[in-house]
């Protein structure tokens, strides 16, 4: 049995939704050189490598409350800055506070509440749905270029 003996970096009980710059490095599964090749000091990307480029590139485009920072493609890996933008999950505008009636406080001792907040409710994303979405439309689009064009197959997982 191939067991994982990778430890985690996050942080317990920190808020990953929360507003800021988070650096990222994502590797292909089985360390296989599918995104293009070193030359001269250089990254020369292929057409899988262009692609993962195009996805990250667009990623502000699908989802408002998220930017994107410095991205690098290396051949078996991406390095990249997801910057999550505006107020975090639990923040709730000013104009939008649900009033609190004043009557008696029922028997678990917190106020009611009479209203909700009007319009839609903010989605905010998480570093890691927008890594998990980075990853599945990547693999999506890199199993079509396997079928489509001919790239190199991979095994298992893209990620």
């Amino acid at each position: 049995m191939n067991a994982h003996n990778r430890r985690s970096i996050r942080l317990k009980g920190y808020d990953y939704a929360q507003a800021g710059a988070y650096f990222v490095t994502v590797c292909e599964h089985n360390r296989e050189c599918l995104f293009g090749k070193i030359a001269d000091g250089e990254m020369a990307l292929n057409n899988a490598g262009r692609m993962i480029q195009n996805v990250w590139d667009e990623i502000p485009k699908h989802y408002p409350d998220i930017d994107i920072d410095q991205f690098q493609i290396m051949p078996n890996h991406i390095h990249g800055i997801v910057v999550i933008v505006g107020a975090g999950p639990r923040a709730c505008p000013d104009n939008a506070q649900p009033s609190i009636n004043r009557q008696p406080l029922p028997d678990n001792g917190k106020p009611r509440i009479d209203g909700q907040p009007r319009g839609v409710a903010p989605t905010v994303l998480s570093l890691c749905d927008v890594v998990h979405r980075f990853k599945t439309l990547t693999t999506k689009k890199y199993c079509d270029g396997v079928k489509h064009h001919w790239w190199p197959t991979f095994n298992g997982k893209l990620w």
